[in-house]
């Protein structure tokens, strides 16, 4: 299973270390967000996944965003 990045990450001119965008020392692409990378360079590069947070995974409520009234005789 891959890893998707959540920003964009360059590699240092001799691959030794990740550098966020816009560092000088940036030299090689590693990814951009939302790429997928390899477990193997996610866990060698240090790069973090973009998970969704557990509520957003759930379905929403049938109600939601609404108001349900009875009508009283």
């Amino acid at each position: 299973m891959a890893t998707v990045a959540d920003r964009k990450l360059w590699l240092t001119d001799d691959r030794s270390e990740t550098v966020e965008d816009g560092d000088p020392r940036a030299a090689f692409l590693l990814c951009s967000a939302g790429d997928e990378v390899s477990d193997e360079d996610a866990k060698r590069y240090g790069v973090k996944s973009k998970a969704k947070s557990a509520n957003k995974e759930q379905a929403p409520p049938a109600n939601k965003g609404g108001v349900s009234f009875s009508k009283a005789r």
